[in-house]
This record gives structure tokens, C-alpha cells and sequence, in this order.
């Protein structure tokens, strides 16, 4: 399980310590994201573009640290957020509150398998009052070809 940042209300848990990825295909890693405070949400992995645009940051998976896979975010739309946007007349925000379930799809997308790819998760913390500098923490997930 990734250590959330000093101070980050979001702790990310994932299903297993290595995940084996066929050739063709996907493996499917689970995921837990539990936000600790019902003050604090974090935007959903998918969020309307004109959020985006505004510089909002959708729930991300990426991987660093080398070649060799492609990785996918699986996870449950969010919940319309209640509160105050700036501006009357911006789109709903999607977020999630409190524990979201979802999965990392990864699939080998063709390159050479090299360096050490690592799966990381990129997320935005919000209160009702102020969003915070998105975040990126690392899955302690090794990746291996099956």
C-alpha cells in the first residue's frame, strides 16, 4: 500500500505486492482509496472537461519509471458534489468522499520491458472552501510480464 504525503488526508491501498501482466490482455490490480475526513473529497476519475480546463485534476494512473505497459483507471463514477463551485455556471463536479473501490487495469502495450515501471496514482484534495496542489503517490506494485 502507497504512504500518503505528511498531512494528505487520502491513503491508497492496493490488492497485491506484484501483479503479473499477460501478453495479450489485461491484469487487473484492485484498489482501495479511503479519504480520512468528511471535510475533504477528491475529484473523480472522471470530471467534465470544463473542469479540467479550469486546472481541476481528475483521479490519474500513470507509469513511471520505465517502459513496457500501459495502465487504465477502473473506477466507479462519483458522486455529484454538493457544495459550492466557483462560478454559477460551471458543470457538476463528480467526486468521491470517505472509501471508493476501483481497479488499475495494465496491459503490455507492445514496447521492450525496460527500466522499473511503476504504477502511480495522481489525485486532487478539495475541502468545501479550497482545492489543494494534486498529489502523486507511487503503488508499491511490482510489475512482472507473465
Amino acid at each position: 500500500s502507497a504512504e500518503p504525503p505528511v498531512d494528505s488526508p487520502v491513503t491508497i491501498y492496493s490488492a497485491a505486492a506484484s501483479l503479473s501482466v499477460p501478453a495479450e490482455g489485461e491484469a487487473t490490480l484492485p484498489i482501495r482509496i479511503a479519504i480520512e475526513g468528511a471535510q475533504f473529497h477528491i475529484n473523480a476519475a472522471e470530471i467534465d472537461p470544463a473542469l479540467e480546463a479550469l486546472g481541476m485534476q481528475p483521479l490519474q494512473a500513470a507509469i513511471i519509471g520505465g517502459t513496457g505497459y500501459d495502465v487504465e483507471l477502473q473506477m466507479p463514477p462519483g458522486v455529484p458534489y454538493d457544495g459550492q463551485l466557483i462560478g454559477d455556471e460551471l458543470p457538476p463536479l463528480s467526486v468521491y468522499q470517505r472509501t471508493t473501490e476501483g481497479a488499475v487495469g495494465v496491459r503490455r502495450n507492445g514496447q521492450v520491458i525496460a527500466g522499473r515501471p511503476r504504477i502511480v496514482i495522481t489525485y486532487q484534495v478539495c475541502t468545501d472552501r479550497a482545492c489543494f496542489n494534486a498529489m502523486t503517490v507511487e503503488l508499491e506494485v511490482e510489475l512482472a510480464p507473465e
